[in-house]
């Protein structure tokens, strides 16, 4: 169990380490901006904490803020996903707080990179492939040159 948490949380920070790159490598300007990046601190003291709708909020601020080479602004929530699949319950605090933000899945099978925003995620169900994203641009030799590294580290 614990090594099933532990991997789990590697993969995850490995995938989330894989967008960030990706979209560096595309001209975007990337900020960590999760809560574990922003407050890290606070994070490693979570069971002392008072929960609260302040501190839901915290707790679900996406991973990342992005702007594209023409200056537009996203917030990025990555998710690693053995299955393809995610619960639509871990999205609904996302959804709530910060309805603009849009989800990335990176998952072992192709297309490895699916967005879409959160919000809509959870009224349709649906994902796409970030290639076909017209509101992220990233050029499909860099997403398939990540998609290589996809497959070396999370075996399909």
């Amino acid at each position: 169990m614990v090594y099933d948490f532990a991997s789990n949380v590697v993969k995850g920070r490995i995938a989330e380490t894989l967008v960030e790159e990706m979209f560096k490598k595309s001209g975007y300007m990337v900020y960590r901006f999760g809560y574990e990046a922003i407050l890290e601190n606070l994070s490693q003291n979570r069971r002392e904490l008072q929960e609260s709708d302040t501190l839901e909020k915290i707790k679900s601020i996406p991973d990342f803020l992005v702007v594209s080479p023409n200056g537009s602004v996203q917030l990025i929530e990555v998710k690693y996903s053995g299955t393809g699949n995610i619960q639509k319950s871990k999205l609904n605090k996302y959804a709530e707080f910060w309805k603009e933000a849009r989800i990335l899945l990176v998952i072992p099978t192709k297309p490895h990179f699916l967005i879409n925003y959160i919000e809509n995620f959870l009224k349709t169900g649906k994902m796409f492939p970030l290639e076909n994203d017209r509101y992220t641009k990233i050029d499909s030799n860099i997403i398939e040159r990540f998609s290589e590294v996809v497959k070396q580290y999370f075996k399909e």
